[in-house]
């Protein structure tokens, strides 16, 4: 439990802190406006099947977002939905380190999850600004 979110990590590298990535997935989500809910956070080596599957896209990715939006089939209405982080590709950006790269790719899942797009350069931009400016903001808070 992080405060009135309830988050299930599967497959968690040990090279990851759970407690950090706690941290940032409580602030955030309150930061965003949620005011509960339950999230899966799912780590996997590769997401290619996944994203060819889902999207049609046959290529591997760093996140993959199932935002729950189907509130009237799950009792409470309070999952979230499920996040999905392809560490092969996380390891590969080499600018962030692999902690800070999963940590903005939760940031961006996040986003998702609260119904920002990243369609176009424009939504692509806001986002990520906005993905930056709550790292930020959590790097103050807890220092």
């Amino acid at each position: 439990m992080i405060g009135p979110f309830s988050v299930r990590y599967f497959h968690v590298p040990p090279y990851l802190s759970r407690k950090r990535i706690g941290s940032f997935l409580g602030f955030s989500l309150k930061n965003l406006g949620f005011r509960r809910g339950r999230l899966h956070v799912v780590f996997m080596e590769h997401l290619k099947d996944m994203n060819r599957r889902y999207f049609g896209k046959n290529r591997d990715t760093n996140v993959i977002v199932f935002p729950w939006k189907e509130k009237k089939y799950f009792p409470g209405g309070d999952f979230l939905g499920e996040i999905y982080l392809g560490l092969k590709q996380i390891a590969r950006d080499k600018r962030l380190g692999t902690e800070a790269a999963a940590l903005f790719l939760l940031g961006h899942a996040l986003l998702h999850l609260k119904g920002y797009g990243d369609g176009s350069e424009k939504e692509n931009i806001a986002m990520h600004r906005k993905n930056n400016a709550l790292l930020e903001k959590w790097k103050r808070n807890i220092s």
